[in-house]
């Protein structure tokens, strides 16, 4: 791709009775020069309109004097074509050998990428004017690409909460259970209350045992009598052998009863003495319940906050993916494209960081630099500057290496007390 001339006869601050011309066959690198008002700016827009990077319908780009926009642009492109550029108020015509070529607008982007413009005109715009200027070089729109960081930026706004969300009822759960004993000995509490006492079963126990009890103790209070009975009996044995057989037969009677149900006191205190402390055990087992379903929990919220940080960490290596197709590999470079927190604290701002400053921090001559070089990473074909003056050494010489590239460098430069616009081809 070649520029033959750039012609501008009205637009802004340039109008018919002094029209600029540029013959780009002199140089590719090109400056307007001269002071205030002298229409520095002006030759520089009328470029970006002829380039299609810059709507003509803006209605400061009509001449004063004349009313109109008159513009008129050739090069030649990579078929070595020749191809025209006709600009007015009404319409923007391009040509190729001498046929008009259907969306014009699209297909000059097509044949001349992106133009590049002076760092310090986006140094200071929000994260994403900066963003758009970078999609200009990449497959996406920027309507496409803030798109598709929305959705993402939204799935780890989503992720975020969801993890801190997970983590602070995990650690409340975890505070309390630290507390609970039975928690500390999970084991011994796990095999202690495996199952729950059953008050209803042990009070019929209790009833049965009771009985038995009472039985007993009514065998053995009659055995008793029957002993002392005997044993008065012993001077009557004669007169009361019959009696004495009958009270003998009885207590053979008692002495196998009372053999028979020796534990059933035994039994009683046992399953007493369980129905005393069935209470405190149901309470035990209960929150014993309680505790395990808490971990159970504690465990989810975990495990929530695991799968929110690692759905975070996926979307945000998508959102890297994603800046690749805009940033060039330049060292020190980076986007950072929502605000890092850290303790509910924001650590690091959104924004274009080039180190550990972002773009409005940066030095003016360390920023021109890392633009310069994006353009150069993209090989633009066209560089627009204003204020060359203000460019470092390190600038300057990304520019000349751009210009040995292939690229055309138009600039403006201030020159205080030149009243006139002068074009110097260097």
């Amino acid at each position: 791709m070649k520029l033959k001339k750039l012609e501008v006869n009205s637009f802004a601050g340039i109008g018919p009775s002094s029209p600029v011309i540029i013959d780009f066959g002199s140089s590719k690198f090109v400056k307007a020069t001269g002071d205030n008002s002298v229409g520095k700016t002006s030759l520089l827009n009328a470029l970006l309109v002829a380039c299609g990077h810059l709507s003509k319908d803006n209605k400061d780009f009509v001449n004063l004097e004349s009313g109109k926009i008159d513009i008129n642009f050739e090069f030649v492109g990579k078929d070595r074509g020749n191809y025209s550029v006709r600009v007015t108020k009404s319409k923007f015509l391009l040509t190729y050998e001498g046929e008009e070529v259907k969306e014009p607008i699209t297909k000059m982007k097509e044949l001349l990428g992106v133009p590049g413009v002076s760092p310090m005109e986006i140094k200071f715009k929000p994260l994403k004017d900066i963003v758009k200027w970078l999609s200009n070089y990449s497959g996406k729109s920027a309507e496409e690409f803030e798109g598709q960081m929305k959705k993402l930026k939204d799935g780890i706004k989503v992720s975020v909460t969801a993890r801190a969300d997970a983590n602070r009822s995990y650690k409340g759960l975890k505070e309390y259970l630290s507390s609970e004993p039975m928690y500390e000995k999970w084991e011994a509490s796990e095999k202690k209350y495996t199952k729950k006492t059953d008050i209803k079963d042990l009070s019929a126990k209790l009833d049965e045992a009771g009985k038995k009890s009472g039985k007993l103790i009514q065998a053995e209070t009659k055995l008793k009598q029957l002993t002392e009975r005997d044993a008065s009996l012993q001077g009557q044995i004669i007169n009361l052998q019959k009696e004495q057989a009958e009270v003998q037969k009885a207590i053979t009677g008692g002495k196998k009863f009372v053999a028979d149900n020796a534990g059933a006191k035994k039994e009683y205190d046992a399953i007493r003495d369980q129905y005393d402390n069935a209470a405190q055990e149901v309470a035990a087992y209960n929150k014993w319940q309680d505790i395990k379903a808490k971990k159970k929990e504690m465990d989810e919220f975990e495990t929530l906050s695991q799968k929110a940080d690692a759905k975070e960490k996926e979307l945000l290596e998508k959102v890297k993916e994603l800046q690749t197709e805009l940033l060039p590999d330049i060292k020190g470079v980076e986007l950072v494209l929502s605000d890092e927190m850290e303790n509910g604290k924001v650590i690091r701002e959104e924004g274009f960081y080039v180190g550990k400053v972002n773009s409005a921090q940066a030095s003016e001559t360390e920023w021109s630099k890392v633009v310069f070089s994006i353009m150069k990473k993209n090989k633009n074909k066209i560089l627009v500057l204003d204020n060359l003056q203000s460019l470092g050494t390190d600038g300057m010489d990304i520019i000349n290496s751009l210009i040995k590239d292939g690229c055309y460098v138009v600039a403006a430069e201030m020159h205080r007390g030149q009243q006139e616009l002068e074009i110097e081809y260097a």
